[in-house]
């Protein structure tokens, strides 16, 4: 009988444990570096979201402070405009007057404070707010998404297979538009 015997070196050992301990540790790292960046791409997206929902109510403030102010301008200037006509007593007029000239330095530092009020009428101003903030949540939507997609690949994947299954790493949901009514995590 022919016996064949395999005399494995000792460096030969060591050399094969450490290749696999490096593949394991690079697997690893890899997986949770994948991980690590879907959940930044999720905060993100709320933090897009929760800067859209304040820079909307911010600019709808503004836009209404703005028409309040513009619809006083209007009601004193009338009712300057008639107390001159009818000749209504001086002392009204000067009060009226005064109360234009505030009107009119409040809209002044209003438009100070939101220039874009100055360029364009108000409400065009509003909803190119609004449509550029949902823009920025709809880009940060699109990342997380693509984010899940690499995160979901990754995971079945080999070896990554294997660290997700032992740390219970699941694949993520893909998240959908806020029209379906379907809620975030």
């Amino acid at each position: 009988m022919l016996e064949l015997r395999w005399r494995i070196k000792p460096s030969a050992v060591i050399l094969i444990v450490v290749v696999v301990v490096l593949v394991l540790r690079y697997g690893y790292d890899t997986l949770v570096d994948e991980r690590h960046w879907l959940h930044a791409a999720y905060d993100r997206m709320l933090i897009e979201k929760q800067r859209r929902l304040d820079t909307v109510t911010l600019s709808w403030d503004a836009v209404d402070r703005y028409q309040k102010l513009e619809q006083g301008i209007q009601t004193r200037v009338t009712t300057l405009n008639n107390q001159i006509k009818t000749g209504g007593g001086k002392a009204h007029i000067q009060e009226t007057r005064k109360e234009l000239e505030q009107l009119i330095s409040g809209l002044d530092l209003l438009k100070e404070k939101y220039p874009w009020l100055n360029a364009k009428e108000p409400y065009l101003s509003l909803m190119e707010i609004m449509k550029e903030s949902g823009l920025r949540v709809t880009n940060a939507r699109l990342l997380y998404n693509q984010r899940v997609y690499h995160y979901n690949v990754m995971c079945r994947l080999f070896p990554y297979v294997l660290f997700a299954r032992l740390l219970g790493y699941k694949q993520e949901h893909y998240l959908q538009t806020e029209a379906t009514g379907v809620r975030y995590r």
